[in-house]
């Protein structure tokens, strides 16, 4: 007489239902996860942003005697001001000397109406406080 062991376990077809399973789980909240996590850095970066912005408002006021009205008479004024008291990388003039003229096709950027795009407006600047 012939003695059988009979292992107990799992067969393949179970495996793979298993498997089918939690990939379409991990397919479903993934994406979802990475959502949120994407909005919370969007959210941080805002309130730093927001945070430097503030403190540079509060020494300009400090400063200048807590008016800030009467400082500036045009936008690159005020531009400068603020960047006395922010980390910079790049002060623009005009939109044409901070961003790069290109496309897709080898032409240049513009609006629907055919103007040159509002990328940035004059009296801005890429600011470096990350």
């Amino acid at each position: 007489m012939l003695n059988k062991i009979y292992l107990r376990g799992f067969t393949l077809a179970e495996m793979l239902v298993t498997l089918t399973i939690v990939g379409i789980v991990a397919a479903l909240t993934i994406p979802a996860i990475i959502q949120d996590v994407q909005t919370a850095q969007y959210k941080a970066a805002f309130k730093k942003a927001y945070a430097d912005l503030d403190q540079a408002t509060r020494r300009i006021l400090i400063d200048y005697g807590g008016n800030i009205g009467g400082i500036c008479s045009n936008n690159l004024c005020i531009r400068d001001k603020y960047l006395e008291y922010l980390n910079y990388s790049k002060k623009c003039d005009n939109v044409w000397n901070c961003f790069v003229k290109a496309s897709n096709d080898g032409g240049e950027w513009e609006d629907l109406d055919g103007s040159p795009p509002t990328v940035g407006a004059d009296a801005s600047a890429i600011l470096n406080n990350v």
